[in-house]
């Protein structure tokens, strides 16, 4: 038993020497881990001793790659991860040269970069040589790549050569239609000049009918824009006489009662008044816009006064339904009573606004319609 006892730390001191002698020196007495390119700046002295590379202090050649750091710089373990701020250099004969960082070496993973295994020496894993296989694909590749080049160069050479063959006959071509500009550009002066004449006659024509037809239009939709007109001063009087009635009751009502149902009312008329602060003013009228216009104008404000209408009987129909009977405010009454008499004359008095009875713009007459004589008398 104490013979056994002995001979575990003999070995394992022998192997953790073997792995040292194997990471002193790589072959031709260069250290493991540097590369071809810095192999010159590895050379010890006569003495056998070498200088760190950042000159910080010499140390025995012999302790390079002894795992441990003995440099600032790391410089003296470029085969082992005891400073780990240098690059191992493998070799990958059969693939590409490659460099990891020292602090990855003998640590128990197999490289990516490191193909030949080279990275692992310690005997903790086993990393398998596969450079030629490695090396085999990427060939492969960059023969692929290279056949697509070639290919590509091929085609090119086939275009230059098309370009140059065809150009002759494409200059003539050229040279044909350059010759053939002086002729259509006859033509299109030619045509240009008729149009300009029709265009002319076009014009002088329209002028001269230009007032008939405009008096005639104007005499066509007259009826209809004062039926308009008059719609228009119906509905906002209906409007005004409902904001009359609601600012009765903001001013009039008992605000001690705290009547919900009133309160709500009023904080929507104010609201409502807010936002007709914020809306445009309706554009003055303009004698020179044409008829059509000024009709449709008058429509477009109708449908803005029947939406006002609509809201403010909302606010007073909701105060009628929830308002309380109990409080008997005069104010209150006296809303609730125009509203009741609006909603029974609104509903014969609205007719005249729904979809089915609103105006349609006749279409305008040509000026040699008999019919439109008539109005130009």
């Amino acid at each position: 038993m104490k013979t056994h006892s002995v001979c575990f730390p003999i070995l394992a001191t022998l192997a953790l020497s073997i792995a040292v002698t194997r990471a002193n020196v790589h072959s031709n007495n260069t250290p493991r881990g540097v590369s071809p390119s810095n192999a010159k700046l590895y050379v010890p002295d006569g003495a056998n001793n070498w200088s760190c590379l950042d000159g910080s202090k010499t140390i025995p050649f012999s302790t390079v790659n002894d795992d441990y750091c003995d440099c600032i710089d790391g410089s003296d373990e470029p085969g082992t991860s005891a400073c780990g701020a240098g690059h191992f250099y493998c070799a990958n004969i059969g693939h590409t040269p490659s460099s990891i960082k020292a602090s990855r070496v003998n640590d128990g993973v197999c490289e990516e970069e490191c193909c030949d295994g080279s990275d692992e020496y310690d005997g903790q894993i086993h990393c398998p040589n596969v450079c030629e296989e490695v090396g085999a694909k990427a060939r492969e590749e960059n023969d692929r790549i290279r056949s697509i080049q070639n290919e590509g160069a091929r085609l090119r050479r086939g275009f230059i050569k098309y370009g140059k063959a065809n150009k002759v006959s494409l200059t003539n071509e050229l040279e044909t239609l350059r010759g053939q500009i002086d002729q259509v550009q006859e033509a299109l002066n030619d045509a240009r000049a008729k149009l300009d004449a029709a265009n002319e006659a076009q014009d002088a024509y329209l002028e001269g009918s230009k007032s008939e037809r405009e008096a005639a239009r104007t005499q066509q939709l007259e009826p209809l824009i004062q039926e308009q007109t008059r719609r228009l001063k119906h509905a906002a009087e209906i409007r005004d006489m409902l904001k009359l009635t609601l600012q009765n009751l903001k001013e009039k009502h008992n605000k001690n009662y705290h009547d919900l149902a009133v309160k709500d009312t009023v904080s929507g008329f104010d609201e409502y008044i807010v936002a007709q602060g914020e809306k445009t003013e309706p554009a003055q009228e303009d004698s020179d816009i044409s008829s059509d216009r000024r009709f449709d104008a008058l429509v477009d404000e109708t449908s803005v006064v029947l939406r006002d209408i609509g809201t403010l009987h909302d606010l007073l129909d909701g105060m009628k339904r929830d308002y309380n009977t109990e409080y008997n405010d005069e104010a209150v009454l006296a809303a609730v009573k125009v509203t009741e008499d609006f909603e029974v004359t609104w509903d014969s008095s609205r007719l005249e606004f729904v979809d089915v009875k609103h105006l349609v713009l006749p279409e305008e007459l040509p000026v040699d319609n008999p019919e439109a004589e008539k109005f130009r008398d």
